[in-house]
């Protein structure tokens, strides 16, 4: 047990203490969030949430880059972008990882393992199946991928070459 106060606030669809530590690190380095494009790359989970807001109220041009099938909540998100446009901001969630880093001024993201697995995917739904593959390969080389991991970016490959109608691949 701490033997001071402990602030986390963390929740399933919140984690403002994160959102606070990147955008006090983001006034730090650069001077401060207004006007700027600050991009997170994973999943749309409460860190995205949490993103989301803190932006949306310092002005900032928030883009979440995630696949389908991931995306944050629709009302946070809608009620993110509500805010960010009082704040003179914006809010936006898309699939491209790629396309949304473009002229970023921050980038956030899960760990790499975690970013070459929604990569994949994107690229994947986009019909890029040859792409999918290298990034889900190139995350089962990353630091600090566990077994867990490896497992998911493994079967993610054999469904992708499924896709790709090449099943030796696959098996």
């Amino acid at each position: 047990a701490a033997g001071v106060p402990v602030i986390n606030a963390l929740t399933d669809l919140h984690h403002p203490c994160q959102a606070l530590a990147d955008m006090m690190t983001i006034r730090a380095r650069l001077g401060g969030p207004a006007g700027l494009k600050v991009v997170y790359v994973g999943a749309g989970n409460n860190v995205a949430h949490s993103l989301m807001e803190a932006g949306a109220l310092l002005g900032c041009e928030v883009i979440v880059s995630t696949p389908s099938t991931l995306r944050p909540n629709p009302s946070l998100t809608e009620a993110a972008a509500s805010l960010a446009a009082d704040h003179g901001g914006s809010v936006s969630v898309v699939e491209d990882p790629m396309a949304a880093v473009a002229g970023a001024d921050v980038v956030a993201e899960q760990r790499e393992v975690q970013c070459r697995l929604m990569i994949g995917l994107c690229r994947r739904d986009a019909g890029n199946n040859s792409e999918a593959v290298s990034s889900f390969k190139a995350g089962l080389h990353a630091r600090q991928c566990t077994d867990r991991e490896k497992l998911s970016l493994t079967y993610e490959i054999g469904v992708t070459y499924e896709a790709m109608g090449d099943v030796r691949e696959a098996l």
